[in-house]
């Protein structure tokens, strides 16, 4: 077996995830040291938790997760992605990371903390559920780069483009916006001191431009055809824009001194559904025009285009409250990507083109399962945020919570042998569309009344970096067991 050395140098792009992994871990390790110096000769450091303190460490966070992500990439693509007989395999990575993700959030949740800690516990959920979500988008763009029939490789792509290209296309974007995202954020030292208005209009030149520059660059000297780079382009356009309308809509406010105190809810809620049309138009444009000029691959990589500056706006973001909205379309594309997966995982168990009648018994049980699992879902929100406020046993809420998991495993086991291909895409269609509605609508939810005056609620921290996440991660890792089941259902 090949030694890491070899691994990152076995290619270009591999080498250039080796060089980046250890340029960024080498900063995230000399920013630490600095940081824990000014800790130890200032014994009050952590007193007064403040805005430059929090900033600080989600910076150290981001260059150190970084380069766990460049690291990992240049793991998994030698063990997975150089033969094609490996690349479905690595669903059970995918599969793996958001787990484990999901139980560092439960534990998150169940864990006692000090009041002052708990914006710091806040921050370090949203960024880790920043890398997850990058990782996650590229694996499943990778992971449909490998399944898409050579006809379609030349139709959309031309001859010219292999299917490796393609398969190598995620990692090396995913990694040239990662390491554009952490040089915008050593950038953002040398004009600290300016105005913040300045200092805004700057980020937001960073965010577009960085991005559509890397773009012009791989078109140039990667085999990349042209439509790949419209629609991760029309990506990187289409965050700039769910971000600015869904913020100005968000934080909008109808001062109507004659309006009647009854309906005064009307304002915001009219914000949060008017914000929420605006990102599902956007999100149905693109998945509209990505199909149509690039097919389902064209979708996860646009997606990789939603999320380029990621890393930067996981601390610009954080502390100028832009609106995070395109991070739930990105999951979303995800999810109709991997629900391409499914069909053909299908196609080729059956070795038959897969039709499936809407109107089956199958379908409508599955569609109804799937909002009955949303709702499900919701209720336990509700009550863990509940107990949280009730200070109630944090243990209970664990076993509560392990009861109702394996109650969930029980009944799967027993009903396995009744569900078939047409109940399970309902089902998983189903959660996509309900899992993206909620999403969208309860993140703006969240923004507006964070922005309307004495109307911040308690719950939206929890609801902001623990359960949304969740609730897309849950739904994700459905669609992976479900193609991973695949085989052994009739």
């Amino acid at each position: 077996m090949n030694s890491f050395l070899d691994i990152f140098l076995m290619d270009f792009i591999n080498t250039f995830m080796g060089i980046s992994f250890l340029s960024l871990f080498f900063t995230s390790f000399v920013s630490f040291c600095i940081f824990t110096y000014k800790k130890m000769k200032n014994p009050k450091f952590f007193k007064q938790i403040d805005e430059k303190i929090e900033y600080k460490i989600v910076e150290i966070l981001n260059f150190f997760l970084s380069s766990v992500t460049l690291f990992s990439y240049c793991v998994i693509r030698y063990f997975y992605f150089t033969k094609m007989d490996n690349v479905l395999d690595s669903l059970w990575i995918l599969f793996g990371i958001i787990f484990a993700n999901i139980l560092f959030k439960m534990a998150c949740i169940l864990l006692k903390t000090n009041e002052k800690f708990n914006i710091i516990k806040n921050l370090f959920l949203r960024v880790i559920d920043n890398y997850v979500m990058i990782i996650t988008i590229t694996l499943s763009s990778s992971i449909i780069a490998s399944q898409i029939p050579i006809v379609d490789i030349s139709k959309f792509f031309g001859s010219s483009v292999s299917r490796f290209s393609l398969i190598n296309l995620p990692f090396f974007l995913s990694s040239l916006f990662i390491v554009t995202s952490c040089i915008s954020l050593i950038c953002c030292h040398f004009y600290e001191k300016t105005e913040q208005e300045v200092k805004t209009n700057i980020n937001e030149i960073f965010k577009v431009i960085f991005p559509l520059f890397v773009m012009v660059f791989v078109t140039v000297f990667y085999p990349l055809s042209y439509n790949l780079f419209m629609v991760i382009s029309v990506g990187i356009l289409s965050k700039y824009i769910a971000e600015k309308v869904s913020t100005y809509l968000n934080k909008r406010k109808i001062n109507n001194k004659k309006s009647i105190t009854v309906l005064s809810f009307l304002s915001p809620t009219s914000n949060i559904f008017f914000s929420s049309l605006i990102d599902l138009s956007i999100m149905v444009v693109l998945i509209f025009t990505c199909l149509n000029s690039t097919g389902f691959f064209g979708v996860t990589v646009a997606s990789l285009g939603l999320i380029s500056s990621t890393v930067l706006t996981s601390n610009v973001n954080i502390f100028d409250k832009q609106s995070e909205a395109y991070k739930y379309i990105a999951k979303t594309l995800v999810n109709v990507a991997l629900f391409y997966i499914f069909f053909e995982t299908l196609e080729f168990i059956y070795k038959t083109q897969i039709h499936i009648n809407i109107f089956s018994n199958n379908v409508i049980i599955g569609l109804f399962t799937s909002i009955v699992l949303i709702m499900f879902n919701i209720l336990k929100t509700i009550n863990l945020a509940k107990y949280i406020q009730m200070s109630a046993k944090r243990t209970y809420i664990a076993v509560r919570t392990m009861i109702y998991i394996i109650m969930f495993v029980v009944c799967f086991y027993y009903l396995l042998p009744f569900i078939n291909y047409e109940l399970l895409g309902a089902l998983v269609l189903g959660l996509i569309l309900m899992t993206a509605f909620i999403s969208i609508l309860v993140i703006n939810g969240i923004d507006v009344f964070e922005n309307q005056d004495g109307k911040a609620l308690h719950i939206t921290p929890l609801l902001r970096n623990t359960i949304l996440p969740l609730t897309n991660q849950i739904t994700t890792i459905i669609i992976i067991v479900v193609v991973l089941l695949l085989p052994i259902i009739k």
